[in-house]
């Protein structure tokens, strides 16, 4: 509402209405407004039995429901995002150990960085960029 106010003020100040609409409107066709998100975290052991959007906060009466939005806000769950987050980044790091000791076979083994770049692209189906990264690093 704040920034609906100040781009009034200010089409109205410099007289910036191209047209009768933008006057009765005091907004230009081609002002835009920000969208707000609102975040909100919990920091509760137990799962959070409250609302989880703003449509489940309001107390809509029964005639006003057929105004109610199909399809509301999209939800999302942080604290799952986060738990994802953390699981990707464990995986990663699984498959990485797993790249790690493949390469310090083939190393032993006595195989080129070229075969062994070879290999490891096959047995984790990496690209070249990737495994070339990899033996690079672990080599």
């Amino acid at each position: 509402m704040k920034e609906y106010k100040e781009l009034e003020a200010k089409n109205k100040k410099y007289k910036n209405y191209k047209t009768k609409h933008e006057f009765l409107s005091k907004f230009q066709k081609t002002d835009r407004l920000h969208p707000i998100v609102t975040i909100c975290i919990y920091y509760g052991e137990d799962e959070w039995d409250g609302p989880r959007s703003l449509i489940d906060m309001l107390d809509i009466p029964e005639e006003f429901e057929s105004l109610k939005l199909e399809q509301e806000g999209v939800e999302l769950n942080m604290c799952k995002a986060l738990e994802e987050l953390e699981e990707r980044g464990r995986e990663k790091g699984r498959i990485e150990g797993r790249v790690e000791g493949a390469i310090k076979i083939y190393k032993k083994m006595e195989a080129s960085r070229e075969d062994t770049i070879k290999n490891i692209m096959e047995d984790f189906s990496l690209d070249k960029e990737v495994a070339d990264k990899y033996v690079e690093e672990y080599y």
